[in-house]
């Protein structure tokens, strides 16, 4: 080969690696970028998912804590008739009880965005934890609802099994949380 077709293929040989090198820059690069994109997603909601469940818990607690204290040593009935009888009395526990169904719809669509971005062991916890604390109402049998959403509360937050479960859920998810971040 000629010398000039040597230098031609010299040059035309560096151009070429260096397209190739550009390239590769730019996959890794952009794939680095979407990777920090969606570690700095799933941080977010981890940190929104961990203030979510850790109110609700802490209210949960707390409104156990107020009912052993100011009703449980009553029957159940007498409990029930007590709370909704003296309003001003446990004004506070209401309060705090309307606000936990809002929290728990925040929390189940704040999961439902970030099943994508957080694990599948950690989505079906909070999940599992959500149907934990869901509450019904029951109908008198012609479809009219019943407002018995303090009994139920009780009843669900009393439970002894269901207790010891929606805190072992409680804990798992910290944990699982707490993963994220290491």
């Amino acid at each position: 080969m000629e010398k000039e077709h040597i230098e031609y293929l010299k040059w035309l040989l560096t151009g070429i690696g260096a397209l190739i090198g550009m390239f590769v820059t730019y996959r890794f690069g952009r794939k680095t970028k979407i990777d920090e994109i969606r570690l700095k997603k799933a941080y977010e909601m981890a940190e929104k998912i961990a203030e979510l469940i850790q109110e609700d818990h802490h209210i949960r607690e707390l409104l156990l804590e107020n009912y052993n204290k100011n009703l449980g040593h009553m029957t159940k009935e007498d409990a029930i008739e007590a709370f909704h009888k003296y309003h001003g009395l446990y004004h506070d526990m209401k309060e705090q009880m309307v606000q936990l169904p809002r929290k728990i719809n925040e929390l189940q669509e704040l999961n439902r965005k970030a099943i994508i971005f957080l694990s599948k062991k950690l989505t079906g916890l909070i999940d599992q934890y959500i149907k934990m604390t869901r509450i019904s109402f029951i109908t008198d049998g012609t479809g009219i609802i019943i407002n018995t959403y303090a009994e139920e509360f009780f009843e669900n937050l009393r439970d002894e099994i269901k207790l010891k479960e929606r805190r072992g859920l409680y804990e798992k998810i910290l944990d699982e949380l707490r993963k994220l971040k290491a």
